[in-house]
């Protein structure tokens, strides 16, 4: 059964990575309108799909972007899943920023945590704070202690 309050915010540009735009990823079935990629529409054709298009609300912006609107507007989450860049820099944005929205006592979980930028950012963030991490196979998942700031 579902919970009807859910509500899972999808914070994306629907732009895809830069490997969306040149090499073979440029070229591996992924459709284009006007030059720019279709990720938006898979996306949506595929919540619709798995009929869950009614709790997920697409963002259409940079993650910077919303951070900041959300963090202004106050708001909190109980679970942030961050899959955005693989880069250190704007993976430790990313954690920066979301972490400052993810509520007492919730969850953040951060995938491709193998890769080296995003591993560095994972270990340079959470080094002096009292958080329980679970490191897995592709994701690490981190517990926000109810007393963290």
């Amino acid at each position: 059964m579902r919970n009807k309050k859910a509500r899972i915010v999808c914070v994306d540009t629907f732009l895809g990575s830069p490997e969306h735009m040149d090499g073979e990823w440029a070229s591996n079935g992924l459709g284009r309108k006007n030059g720019i990629p279709c990720l938006f529409d898979v996306f949506r054709n595929n919540t619709k799909i798995l009929k869950n298009h009614d709790l997920i609300y697409p963002f259409p912006i940079s993650s910077m972007e919303a951070a900041h609107f959300m963090i202004k507007k106050q708001t909190e989450f109980d679970v942030i899943y961050v899959d955005g860049s693989h880069e250190y820099e704007s993976v430790l944005m990313d954690i920066t920023l979301f972490w400052k929205l993810l509520k007492k006592g919730g969850i953040m979980v951060l995938d491709d945590s193998k890769w080296e930028g995003v591993d560095r950012a994972i270990n340079e963030f959470f080094r002096d704070k009292d958080v329980s991490i679970n490191v897995g196979e592709i994701q690490t998942v981190v517990y926000k202690n109810k007393n963290d700031l």
